[in-house]
């Protein structure tokens, strides 16, 4: 975003998709190089009827889309501000583009922090725990960005601040929700992609609930964390009543 913002203001807004497009190429590029990790290979894992029945399986496990669930509601912080964000830093606070995407750099170095941080507790905390432990820190911090706002404080410093601690707790609820997830299942891979494409489905229904509530005022950013926050408190009051049984 950052970078988007220097190419908006010193060239035009049609040269991001340029610089994404080359971006794209490099990654691209990258991928011939590294190294292949499928040691033994199992044709029949891509059949579609195996699939399908895996999948099934999967999506009739409780416990399992619980995590899944978790984890693409939590996404949702990332969305949610890079659609709204702008909005607010551009329209109500009057940023430069170059400036908004400098400061915009705050609740991803809280995304950063949070990465490190919930490496070293998934060594003492239990999957449970961490989701609890996270889902607090994001009710809480949008709670009080809520309250900001609605006093009427509403600047820089609470537009990024508090995203700062919400994109914080998002590692937590991540590792520990696909950790519980995926380990629930002895097929790991199909797990893992079931869980990925739920987290993206979810972040889709979440974008499209923010176009049809178009944001009128800058409290509907923190109104829909704080929606966000309620919503993962109950995943995760349902979650810890479920057995812990593992998939067939």
């Amino acid at each position: 975003i950052y970078i988007g913002s220097l190419l908006t203001k010193y060239y035009s807004w049609e040269s991001c998709f340029y610089f994404m497009t080359l971006y794209a190429f490099f990654i691209l590029t990258l991928t011939f190089f590294l190294p292949e990790t499928l040691k033994e290979k199992d044709p029949g894992s891509l059949h579609l009827i195996r699939i399908l029945q895996v999948y099934f399986s999967h999506f009739r496990h409780m416990l399992f889309l619980f995590c899944s669930l978790i984890l693409g509601v939590s996404g949702g912080v990332i969305y949610i501000f890079a659609a709204e964000a702008p909005y607010i830093a551009l329209d109500q606070l009057n940023l430069s583009p170059d400036l908004f995407g400098l400061l915009n750099l705050i609740p991803f170095f809280g995304l950063f922090v949070g990465g490190f941080f919930s490496s070293y507790i998934s060594t003492k905390l239990l999957p449970k725990t961490m989701i609890l432990t996270g889902s607090l820190i994001y009710f809480f911090s949008s709670v009080m960005m809520l309250i900001s706002f609605e006093v009427g404080y509403i600047n820089a410093n609470s537009l990024f601040l508090f995203p700062l601690a919400i994109f914080f707790s998002f590692p937590m609820l991540f590792s520990s929700s696909s950790l519980l997830g995926i380990s629930l299942s002895p097929h790991k891979s199909y797990a893992s992609s079931l869980i990925n494409f739920l987290q993206i489905m979810i972040g889709v229904a979440i974008m499209e609930a923010v176009y049809f509530f178009p944001i009128q005022n800058a409290t509907i950013l923190p109104l829909y964390y704080s929606c966000v926050g309620v919503v993962l408190l109950i995943l995760f009051g349902i979650l810890s009543c479920l057995p812990e049984k593992n998939l067939p």
